[in-house]
C-alpha cells in the first residue's frame, strides 16, 4: 500500500498540473493562435445582433397590412433630454465609480496572471537534491 501510495503521488501531481496547464488560455494561444482568432470571431458573431431591416412601406402597403392587421403603431413618448444637476452630478459619479472598479479589475487579474506565470515557472525549474 505504501508503494502504491508513494507511486500514486508524482501521477496525482502531474494530472494537477496537466489540468492547470489546459484551463489557462495562454497555453491554447500559444499551441494554436489561428483556432483561438476562428474561436474569437465566432464568439463576436453570436454576440452581435442582426441588423434590423427597415421598412419604407408607401400608402397601398399600408393598407394591406392593417387590413390583415399585422401593422401596430405605438406612439414613443419624448424623452426627456433636460435632467437636472443632481442627476448630472449622480451619472457623473456613477462613471467615475463604474471606471475605477474596471481599473482596479484589470489591475488584481494581471496580478494574478503574474504570479500563476510566475509559480508554473518554479515548477517546471529542476528540483535540486542535498545529497
Amino acid at each position: 500500500m505504501r508503494q502504491t501510495r508513494c507511486h500514486l503521488q508524482p501521477e496525482v501531481n502531474r494530472i494537477v498540473e496537466d489540468a492547470q496547464k489546459l484551463m489557462d488560455w495562454h497555453y491554447y494561444m500559444k499551441r494554436a493562435p489561428w483556432m483561438m482568432l476562428g474561436v474569437a470571431a465566432a464568439v463576436g458573431y453570436v454576440l452581435v445582433p442582426k441588423r434590423l431591416e427597415v421598412m419604407s412601406p408607401d400608402a397601398d402597403e399600408l393598407e394591406k397590412l392593417s387590413k390583415k392587421q399585422r401593422l401596430v403603431v405605438e406612439p414613443k413618448p419624448k424623452a426627456n433630454s433636460r435632467t437636472g444637476p443632481i442627476a448630472s452630478l449622480a451619472g457623473f459619479l456613477a462613471m467615475t465609480t463604474l471606471r475605477a472598479g474596471v481599473g482596479y479589475a484589470g489591475q488584481y487579474i494581471g496580478k494574478q496572471f503574474e504570479e500563476n506565470s510566475k509559480s508554473q515557472q518554479r515548477s517546471q525549474e529542476p528540483q535540486q537534491v542535498n545529497s
